[in-house]
């Protein structure tokens, strides 16, 4: 070899090091380079060797030698027409070798973070791999990849954008959702109207099984005028411990508008926060974005709240959310007040009033403050008083 290319400081499989030091000439190229150095002969690999897929959880060691077995037919896989290149960053050296196996694309890429790529078979399911991991053993995959990896790390996806690698099996693909639980089914695709989307499933050699996918656009959460939120820049996602109990989630963005009766044309508010989906609930949690103030809400004049968190609750019964409220920091002069409102979602109109005094005040001073104005302007109220001591 006639360029000086330390290949000790890269783990890789004895057949592709004895090519490549066989090779006259060794040329470092770019990362997006199209030029490769063609091998004659096929190549071997002992992915065993390369990743490790073992892990100490029993269930998942079960699943990686199924998959492995059911994807490539064992740990030992024979790459043909093979091609490789080089490159060298500021970081490392990167070998690339990609052909072909069982007449579908493989890459693997020998670095720091090794990584092998192959394309899955059109409807890949995971119902023929496993049965034991709940909501993920029902999934299907169209245009699915495996990329396997020796590490945890971010990685840059031609269709994705960056995501997260886990240690383990990844897979990538478009996901049919209509075949999660009847609940969870309903909700996403009926009322967020998402039938699939390309998303990410890891299988963590720790133990931990995710599934992550991006939901574009902006979708309602609920409306009834004039109160409505809505959703956007979504996040879509599953987290399975070792436990086997399934968290189900939606993390993005919040926009309310209308949320305030008292006020014409108030400022649109815009939250970040989750919505937990459980078996029969959902929980929505939402925290302000940003230091802007909402002054005098719902009639509680001369004050402004800030540090605002929402929540809200629900069945998945329509109409879904059956309750909803604000919780925040109410300033009223010098003092400082935490108050929480909750709103009745059959009538926006319907407000109950819970305040929590932080440092001592008299009951005559607060009824001479922020109450009054507010029962003034509310039929069918519901007001509560606490003190807070400790």
């Amino acid at each position: 070899m006639s360029n000086s290319l330390d290949l000790a400081t890269i783990i890789l499989p004895e057949d592709i090091k004895l090519k490549l030091e066989a090779l006259d000439d060794v040329k470092l190229l770019t990362s997006n380079s199209e030029t490769y150095i063609d091998f004659d002969d096929d190549v071997q690999i002992d992915l065993d060797k390369i990743f490790d897929i073992h892990s100490q959880v029993k269930y998942i060691n079960v699943i990686f030698e199924r998959i492995i077995t059911e994807v490539f037919g064992g740990h030992e896989i024979i790459i043909i027409n093979p091609k490789c290149k080089i490159y060298k960053n500021p970081q490392n050296i990167e070998i690339y070798v990609q052909g072909l196996l069982n007449n579908q694309n493989i890459e693997l890429v020998f670095s720091k973070n090794t990584t092998l790529k192959y394309q899955l078979n059109d409807g890949f399911s995971f119902s023929n791999l496993t049965n034991t991991v709940p909501i993920i053993s029902n999934l299907n995959l169209d245009k699915a990849e495996l990329i396997i990896s020796n590490d945890d790390h971010n990685y840059l996806h031609q269709e994705l954008g960056n995501i997260n690698l886990s240690k383990g099996l990844n897979f990538i693909g478009d996901i049919d959702l209509q075949t999660i639980p009847k609940n969870l089914s309903k909700f996403i695709y009926e009322y967020l109207e998402i039938s699939n989307l390309a998303g990410l499933i890891n299988i963590n050699s720790t133990g931990k099984i995710s599934l992550t996918g991006h939901i574009a656009g902006q979708r309602y959460l609920f409306s009834q005028p004039p109160l409505q939120a809505d959703f956007n820049n979504l996040l879509l996602e599953l987290n399975i411990d070792s436990d086997l109990q399934p968290r189900f989630g939606l993390t993005g963005n919040l926009t309310l508008q209308g949320y305030d009766p008292s006020q014409e044309d108030e400022p649109k508010l815009f939250l970040a926060g989750n919505l937990s989906l459980e078996p029969e609930s959902l929980t929505a949690y939402f925290c302000q974005q940003g230091e802007k103030t909402w002054h005098n809400p719902y009639g509680l004049n001369g004050t402004e709240l800030r540090n605002l968190r929402f929540q809200g609750g629900g069945t998945y019964l329509p109409p879904y959310f059956d309750n909803f409220g604000f919780i925040g920091d109410l300033r009223w002069e010098e003092i400082d007040i935490e108050v929480a409102f909750l709103i009745d979602t059959n009538d926006p109109q319907r407000l109950a009033l819970v305040l929590t005094v932080n440092q001592p005040v008299s009951l005559k001073e607060l009824w001479k403050g922020p109450d009054t104005s507010f029962i003034e302007k509310q039929a069918g109220y519901f007001f509560c008083f606490r003190k807070c001591t400790g």
